[in-house]
């Protein structure tokens, strides 16, 4: 049985079939790497069964994770990119220059 249904993080837990201290939990399932009194050894045993474990689930939420990171990433760009633009004048450096197309007009307004 995992370590707990939300717990999904791997690290290392107090071994479910009782033979060592400790067992890697990998986050999906139980490795063959287990701890006994600070000694990291491979158990050449069964390892314990996952029961009651919705892998589909636990799949879901780090795609789902993965994609608001993606999603919160690109709104903060575009934002960058928008504050950026609308601080520069028009002959900021940006290539963008406003030009009068009579310029005699111009300068009889003046």
């Amino acid at each position: 049985m995992p370590p707990a249904a939300q717990d999904t993080e791997p690290g290392w837990r107090a071994d479910p079939t009782r033979r060592h201290d400790y067992r890697w939990w990998t986050g999906v399932d139980w490795s063959d790497q287990v701890g006994d009194r600070g000694v990291v050894t491979v158990d050449r045993g069964p390892l314990p069964r996952v029961a009651g474990l919705d892998l589909q689930a636990v799949q879901r939420r780090r795609r789902r994770f993965a994609t608001v990171a993606v999603g919160v990433a690109a709104i903060l760009g575009v934002t960058g990119v928008a504050w950026t633009v609308s601080r520069r004048g028009p002959a900021d450096g940006l290539g963008v220059h406003v030009v009068d197309p009579d310029p005699a007009t111009s300068l009889a307004e003046q």
